[in-house]
C-alpha cells in the first residue's frame, strides 16, 4: 500500500508533471490526500486496488482469476488513459502524420495504472494463475476496449467538418493566417456556408490584436497542424474595418491590398521628421489618426481604431506639450509636420 501511494507521485516528478491544480511540482501535490491537493483523485483507485488484495488471497480459483482480469483491464484503461486517442484516431483516419505513441499528461490514468500494477504484483503465485482463463481474459478486454469507444464515439472534434489548425501573425502587426483542415470538398455548395460558421469566433473584430486574417482551407491536417506541405485549396480574407468578406482560390493574399489602421499608422509615424520629440510625434500621430468621424465599434468594425483612439484626449495633450516646449516652439513643429 505504501508503493502504490508514492509510486505516482515519483513517476510524475521524473515525468516533469505539475501538479493538478496549478502547485510547482506534482511530487507533493500527489502525495497529499486531501481535497486541496492531486493525491485526492488518487484515492477511488487506491481504495479498490488495496480491497482486491485484501480480499483475493481468500477467494476460489475461478474468482481470484476473475479479480486478476479486472486488475489486468485496470492496467490497460491506465494506459489509454494516458495515450492521447484524439491523435490516435486522427492518425489513422487522415494524413495526420505520428511518429512515436503520442502521450498525455494524466494524474488519473497514471493512478489507475500504478495502483493496478502493485496489486498484480501481489496476486502472483497462488491461486494459479491458469485458471479460468477465458473469464479472465473477458475481464481484461472490457474495460479498455469500453474506455476507448466511449472516448472516440462521444468526442464530437473527432468528425467534425472541419478543423482549426494552427495560427501565426505575418508580415505588419494586425495581419494573422489560420490553417483549418475540411473534410468537405471547396467546390461543394455547403462548403462557404459551413466555413463562414466555423471562422465566426475568429474574425478579427472579436480581438483588438488582429486586424485581418487569411483562413487558408487544406484538404491534410498534417499541413493544418504545421508538419506536412500540402497545397491550400481556398483563401477566405476578414477584414475589422468592415471591408467585405473575400473568397480567392488557392493560397492568396490578403494583405498586400488592404490597408489596415496599424498600417496607416506606420506611415504616419514614418512620415514625421526623426529630430521631432517622441510625444509631439505621437501628438501627431493621433491627431491624424484620430481626428473626425470615429469607428461606433458595432459589430467590433474599427476595433483597432477605437481602442487606440479611446485613451487620448488631443486639446488635453496639446495643452501639456504648450507648458512643456512653449506655444512658439510646438507650433513650429506642427506647421513642419504640416
Amino acid at each position: 500500500m505504501a508503493a502504490a501511494w508514492v509510486t505516482p507521485a515519483l513517476v510524475a516528478a521524473i515525468l516533469g508533471w505539475e501538479g493538478i491544480w496549478g502547485a510547482g511540482s506534482a511530487l507533493t501535490d500527489y502525495l497529499i490526500p486531501l481535497p486541496v491537493a492531486g493525491g485526492a483523485l488518487h484515492v477511488p483507485s487506491f481504495v479498490v486496488a488495496s480491497l482486491g488484495v485484501w480480499v483475493y488471497s481468500g477467494l476460489t480459483p475461478g474468482a481470484a482469476a476473475t479479480v486478476r482480469g479486472v486488475f489486468v483491464a485496470l492496467v490497460l484503461l491506465g494506459v489509454c488513459m494516458l495515450v492521447d486517442l484524439e491523435r490516435v484516431y486522427l492518425a489513422a483516419t487522415t494524413d495526420l502524420f505520428v511518429q512515436r505513441i503520442p502521450w498525455q499528461d494524466s494524474p488519473l490514468g497514471l493512478f489507475v495504472l500504478c495502483d493496478a500494477l502493485w496489486a498484480l504484483v501481489c496476486m502472483l503465485g497462488a491461486p494459479a494463475l491458469r485458471t479460468s482463463v477465458v473469464r479472465a481474459g473477458f475481464a481484461s478486454l472490457s474495460l479498455p476496449l469500453l474506455y476507448i469507444t466511449l472516448a472516440v464515439g462521444t468526442n464530437d472534434r473527432l468528425t467534425e467538418d472541419l478543423v482549426t489548425g494552427r495560427s501565426e501573425y505575418r508580415g505588419q502587426r494586425g495581419d494573422e493566417v489560420m490553417w483549418v483542415y475540411t473534410r468537405l470538398s471547396v467546390g461543394d455548395a455547403s462548403f462557404r456556408q459551413a466555413a463562414l460558421a466555423h471562422v465566426a469566433s475568429h474574425r478579427p473584430q472579436l480581438s483588438v490584436n488582429v486586424e485581418d486574417v487569411a483562413v487558408f482551407f487544406t484538404d491534410s491536417l498534417d499541413t493544418a497542424k504545421g508538419i506536412g506541405h500540402a497545397p491550400t485549396l481556398a483563401t477566405l480574407c476578414l477584414y475589422e474595418d468592415g471591408t467585405p468578406d473575400r473568397w480567392q482560390g488557392g493560397e492568396a493574399d490578403c494583405f498586400s491590398d488592404h490597408e489596415t489602421f496599424s498600417d496607416r499608422a506606420q506611415t504616419t509615424r514614418a512620415a514625421i521628421s526623426s529630430d521631432t520629440p517622441w510625444n509631439v510625434a505621437n501628438f501627431l500621430v493621433t491627431r491624424t489618426l484620430c481626428s473626425g468621424d470615429q469607428p461606433t465599434d458595432v459589430d467590433g468594425e474599427g476595433l483597432a481604431q477605437v481602442a487606440y483612439c479611446r485613451g487620448f484626449d488631443l486639446a488635453a495633450m496639446h495643452e501639456e506639450l504648450v507648458r512643456e516646449y512653449g506655444g512658439a516652439t510646438l507650433a513650429a513643429w506642427l506647421d513642419r509636420a504640416g
